[in-house]
C-alpha cells in the first residue's frame, strides 16, 4: 500500500507540474500575441489616410450605382459599373424609366437605355464616352401614340475613393464640366461631398 500510495502521489505531482507548465506556457503565448495584433491595427490605422493612392494590378470587380437625390430629378435609375483592373478599363450600363399621367389621362413613359466604356487612370479617375437612347411613348384607353427615340452620346467621369470602397460617376453634360480635369482640381474627397459634380456612388463589389 506505501509503494502504491507513492505512486499516485508522484503521478498527481507530475500531472500538477504539466497543469502548470501548459497554463504558464498559454499565458506567455497570449502576451506575446497580444502586442503583435495590436501593432498590425495600429500600422493600418496610421498608414491609411496617408497611404499614396494604388489600384489593384488584377481584377474583377463590379459596382451598383445610387443615384444622389437631386431637386427636380424623378423616375428611376438602375445602374452598375464592370470594372477590369487588368487592362484598366471599365464598362457602364444603366437603364432609366419614368412614367406620369397628364391632366387628359394620357400616360406619358420614358425609357433610357445608357451604354459606356472608358479606362482607369492609375490615380483611380474613369473616363470614357456612352451612348443613350431614350423612347418617348404615350398611350390612352387602348390608343398608343407614335414613339419618339431620342440618341445622345457624351462623355462619363469618376474617381475611386481612397479606402477603395466606393466610385463616384457624373455624365459629364459638357466637355470641362464635371470631367477628370475639375475632379483634379477640386480633390477626390470634395468629388464626393454634396453638389460638387457626383451623380451617382456606385458600392464596390468583387465578381464570383
Amino acid at each position: 500500500m506505501g509503494t502504491a500510495g507513492g505512486l499516485m502521489a508522484m503521478v498527481l505531482l507530475v500531472g500538477l507540474y504539466m497543469w502548470l507548465y501548459q497554463t504558464r506556457t498559454r499565458s506567455t503565448q497570449a502576451q506575446a500575441a497580444r502586442p503583435t495584433e495590436m501593432s498590425a491595427e495600429v500600422a493600418a490605422k496610421d498608414s491609411s489616410p496617408t497611404a499614396p493612392f494604388e489600384l489593384p494590378a488584377d481584377g474583377l470587380w463590379t459596382a451598383e450605382c445610387r443615384q444622389r437625390p437631386c431637386a427636380g430629378c424623378t423616375g428611376q435609375w438602375t445602374w452598375a459599373l464592370a470594372i477590369n483592373l487588368g487592362t484598366k478599363s471599365f464598362e457602364s450600363h444603366a437603364v432609366y424609366d419614368l412614367s406620369s399621367v397628364d391632366s387628359g389621362g394620357w400616360l406619358h413613359t420614358t425609357h433610357l437605355v445608357h451604354e459606356g466604356a472608358g479606362e482607369i487612370a492609375a490615380e483611380g479617375m474613369l473616363h470614357g464616352p456612352f451612348h443613350e437612347t431614350t423612347t418617348l411613348s404615350s398611350s390612352k384607353g387602348g390608343v398608343v401614340g407614335e414613339a419618339q427615340v431620342i440618341e445622345y452620346d457624351n462623355n462619363l467621369y469618376g474617381v475611386f475613393s481612397a479606402d477603395l470602397r466606393s466610385i463616384c460617376i457624373s455624365r459629364g453634360e459638357d466637355p470641362g464640366n464635371y470631367d477628370v480635369d475639375y475632379i483634379r482640381r477640386i480633390g477626390r474627397e470634395a468629388f464626393f461631398g454634396p453638389d460638387m459634380g457626383c451623380e451617382a456612388e456606385c458600392t464596390i463589389g468583387m465578381s464570383p
